[in-house]
């Protein structure tokens, strides 16, 4: 006798269940406890995004300072081949003696890849489960908060555009920490920061936004205003490197910062934006003594000072 389907009645839906049951099966589907980690997926004819583990997300420092290239041709981030050897076999405990076998190349990329969207592996931890978002519209709007109001880890201002383009007014709307690890990569004009901060005006519940990257400024010779200058090296004044710190971000996040700075003036910004220490951190020279220890008493005044001139570009452009 083949077995017979069984159909719950009419009245029975997923809602149904208690309020406890419901919030417990939300948290373990969709909350991760470090946060959603977003990195892009190259294609051949449209660039998407997909969740990842940490350490794929995470960008090195030394990234930052592009050695000189030896063609002329356009600066592309590292391959998937030289990141799959660090990130895979070391991050993701897969070695050389376990089945899937050492990762050489972008086939191996691929199968890791697999293993994660197949809910496999040791990246299980960090993967969240959206088809229950799919149930239907009551399970939606009451799961969608749980999604968005957790932290976002993008991999670099490009990465952060494109996945703010594919979410709708709601999810714009709970969407509220966002970390970036990557100012900008020179791959194409929507790899930059400008477009990524021209959408994230639309983010209007936005409570911290989080820059853990250098930003490409200051250089060290904008540090001789700063400690006693050289003599064969005069600097004018406005080359301070806070000065150009706050030109920076004032250029790159404009769209996003002047409606901000309009309706709630400068106090929302500094609760929300946070740039790394690094950033106002002095760069040593090997053609000169080493500069002074960075010390807190430094730091404070040059936060103090980047937040004044970035008040002083706001308030002159707002008319």
């Amino acid at each position: 006798m083949p077995y017979a389907l069984h159909t719950p009645n009419s009245g029975e839906t997923a809602v149904s269940l208690p309020t406890e049951i419901r919030i417990m099966i939300y948290e373990n589907l969709l909350v991760v406890r470090k946060g959603i980690y977003i990195k892009e997926l190259p294609g051949i004819y449209r660039t998407g995004v997909f969740q990842c583990h940490p350490a794929l997300c995470k960008r090195d420092w030394s990234l930052a300072n592009v050695q000189p290239r030896k063609r002329h041709a356009r600066f592309r981030p590292p391959t998937l081949e030289s990141l799959s050897k660090f990130v895979i076999q070391e991050k993701l405990g897969i070695t050389a003696q376990s089945e899937t076998g050492p990762i050489k190349n972008v086939a191996g990329m691929r199968k890791m890849l697999m293993i994660l969207k197949n809910e496999q592996g040791p990246g299980i931890q960090y993967k969240i489960w959206l088809s229950i978002l799919a149930m239907c519209k009551d399970v939606y709007a009451e799961a969608v908060h749980f999604v968005y109001r957790q932290r976002f880890t993008f991999a670099d201002t490009g990465t952060l555009h494109n996945f703010v383009m594919l979410l709708g007014p709601a999810a714009r709307e709970i969407l509220g920490d966002i970390q970036i690890l990557g100012w900008e990569d020179k791959r194409s004009i929507t790899s930059g920061p400008i477009p990524a901060f021209s959408v994230l005006k639309d983010v209007v519940n936005l409570r911290r936004l989080h820059v853990c990257c250098s930003i490409g400024v200051p250089q060290d010779w904008a540090w001789v205003n700063v400690f006693p200058p050289r003599k064969t090296e005069p600097i004018p004044r406005y080359h301070h490197p806070t000065d150009m710190i706050a030109s920076k971000i004032y250029r790159d996040c404009a769209h996003w910062l002047r409606p901000m700075f309009i309706q709630s003036g400068m106090h929302e910004i500094k609760q929300v934006l946070r740039l790394d220490k690094r950033n106002f951190m002095p760069v040593l020279r090997t053609s000169q003594n080493p500069l002074p220890a960075f010390t807190r008493e430094m730091y404070q005044e040059m936060k103090t000072r980047f937040w004044a001139y970035l008040e002083i570009l706001l308030a002159g452009n707002v008319m």
